[in-house]
């Protein structure tokens, strides 16, 4: 999942307990692993958690989380604009990595996540074996 940095390494540390998105996949279940892509400028997978909960609600609902989480208002209302209904997806257990991973390094046209995507087989095995926390 791609975050932006200041968000990223806020749920690593366990200050962010609750990602927003405008859409998901139907795979974003409990128990899920997310890695936790930072965007620019870093660039890099940074950690991952596990999806404690997923909630679809209407704006207003997300809003009350979002202020719960300290989350800008603005930002918040300009990112739902013109929505009805978006996610609240609770995160737990959060890892970071000791290095972050360039996933270029085993795959020069690795695209990065605009939103979100999943890994594939050799994507996950040089995670697993290059991963440091």
């Amino acid at each position: 999942m791609s975050i932006k940095p200041y968000f990223a390494f806020r749920i690593l540390s366990g200050q962010k307990k609750v990602e927003f998105r405008r859409r998901i996949s139907e795979k974003f279940r409990p128990g899920t692993k997310i890695y936790i892509y930072a965007s620019l400028p870093i660039q890099r997978i940074i950690g991952y958690c596990e999806i404690e909960q997923v909630k679809k609600l209407n704006i207003s609902s997300l809003a009350k989380i979002s202020e719960i989480e300290n989350e800008d208002v603005n930002s918040f209302y300009q990112y739902f604009d013109k929505l009805e209904m978006g996610y609240a997806i609770s995160l737990k257990n959060p890892v970071k990595y000791k290095i972050p991973l360039n996933m270029m390094n085993i795959n020069s046209s690795f695209h990065p996540p605009v939103s979100y995507r999943f890994l594939k087989t050799l994507e996950q095995d040089y995670i697993k074996t290059h991963s440091l926390y």
